[in-house]
């Protein structure tokens, strides 16, 4: 339920106004961030008329939320010039979550408004410099991979390292790539396997792959295919089609563990209806491969499941 006051279409800066200011001013914030929950619940039709007067009057965060509003068609006629006009007016006051999304929005290019990786890069440093998380981050892999500039190896894994200690999980996922792949780090597979643990415990679905596969494999510490399948299954409740057929695999390639062979089958058949374009072929393949030793009605079982999931 989105609740909401009147609105205050002056605001100022709550450590230099009387008590009665800073009470009207936190009273905007709680109306703001309670208008958010529409957002987060995908019920823009109701939130964003009332976020608008916000955004209009001002306050950083309802202009952040209307700029993703026309940036992404939430509610609106999505529309790039008012996405980053209202982004622009966030940033003007310092908004790290808007800067970094005018990072997105010229990374990705939109309709109207063409990729632009230098602009891109620049947002996210600018968004870095404040200690924001998801733009180190984004920063981090432009200077990783020296997008739209000079390459920083270094630099980069300093910002991974950072944006970990604020608990930001892409950044764990990361320094995983990093201490499994060697770069900028000396390979270090317990190291990566602990990071792709924390990622996905903090929810990553790739990142919940990754550890799961670390765990079946006995990369970095001990083999262990109960903990591998639970990561493979939080992946698939994500929509992470690698899990899909990393357990398929898991459960064929382990008969005395898994003895429900129909299960491993079922997640191959889930995969195979998830999978991103490239792997569709490779995914068939596996699931005709698998399927060979099952009956008719056994397949059905599994299609079945698959669907279930």
């Amino acid at each position: 339920m989105i609740r909401f006051l009147s609105i205050a279409f002056f605001l100022f800066s709550a450590t230099t106004l009387p008590l009665s200011a800073q009470t009207d001013a936190q009273s905007v914030d709680n109306q703001v961030a309670d208008i958010r929950e529409g957002f987060l619940t995908g019920d823009y039709d109701t939130a964003v008329p009332l976020m608008l007067p916000f955004a209009d009057a001002g306050h950083p965060r309802a202009q952040n939320m209307i700029g993703s509003a026309y940036q992404y068609g939430y509610g609106v006629t999505a529309d790039a010039a008012e996405a980053v006009r209202y982004f622009e007016l966030s940033r003007a006051q310092g908004y790290p979550p808007a800067i970094h999304n005018l990072g997105v929005i010229y990374q990705r290019g939109t309709v109207g408004l063409a990729v632009d990786q230098a602009r891109a890069r620049a947002f996210y440093a600018e968004a870095a410099a404040l200690d924001y998380a998801p733009s180190m981050v984004g920063y981090a892999e432009y200077m990783l991979n020296g997008t739209a500039g000079h390459a920083d190896v270094v630099n980069a894994i300093r910002m991974f390292k950072r944006a970990a200690e604020l608990g930001y999980p892409n950044a764990y996922e990361w320094l995983g790539y990093a201490y499994a792949s060697g770069v900028g780090v000396d390979i270090d597979l317990v190291a990566a396997r602990q990071h792709y643990i924390v990622a996905a415990t903090l929810g990553l679905a790739s990142a919940q792959n990754k550890a799961g596969y670390m765990l079946e494999f006995g990369e970095g510490g001990d083999i262990d295919l109960e903990g591998a399948l639970a990561f493979y299954l939080t992946a698939i409740q994500q929509d992470e089609d690698e899990a899909g057929i990393n357990a398929a695999w898991l459960i064929f390639d382990n008969l005395a563990q898994f003895p429900d062979q129909i299960e491993g089958l079922s997640y191959c058949y889930w995969a195979v209806e998830n999978a991103l374009p490239e792997r569709l072929e490779e995914y068939r393949v596996a699931c005709d491969e698998m399927a060979a030793g099952f009956t008719p009605v056994e397949q059905q079982i599994a299609r079945k499941a698959a669907a279930a999931l």
